[in-house]
């Protein structure tokens, strides 16, 4: 199985041609499988993406491919602190689950929230009354 990767990455600066950038971006992306939000505009580039090592690093080498895009940043952390206690056998460290599902709300991925929130309950059965009121409010209850 391949571990999933999530980055988050900016880079503001002027991009006039934002809009050509969108087509081969998101053709390469579809390619690797990569999911996420990823903004371009006039003023930059800013997203938090998931995908695979080879899918991620892809989409950052092309992104800095473009000069004005080279000195991208990028952070990786939720997943790789999964992965390494997955890797290890030991107990994912309380509250990554969880703050990795709400990026995914953020990011408009309710599937991929909700199995995060659950498997923090799961992982952290004293979490579970606080997270089941996020999971109700977030489905419309109370």
């Amino acid at each position: 199985m391949s571990k999933i990767v999530v980055c988050a990455l900016y880079r503001f600066v002027r991009l006039d041609n934002y809009e050509a950038l969108r087509g081969p971006l998101l053709a390469l992306m579809e390619e690797y499988d990569v999911r996420g939000t990823l903004l371009l505009a006039n003023e930059g580039v800013n997203s938090t993406i998931a995908g695979t090592r080879q899918g991620i690093d892809a989409v950052v080498a092309w992104l800095r491919s473009d000069e004005r895009l080279a000195p991208l940043d990028t952070k990786e952390s939720l997943h790789d602190e999964i992965n390494t206690s997955n890797e290890k056998g030991l107990r994912i460290p309380p509250g990554i689950q969880a703050e990795l599902g709400k990026i995914y709300a953020e990011q408009q991925n309710p599937e991929m929230a909700m199995s995060m929130l659950r498997a923090e309950m799961e992982t952290y059965p004293e979490s579970a009354v606080l997270l089941q009121r996020v999971i109700d409010q977030a489905n419309g209850g109370q």
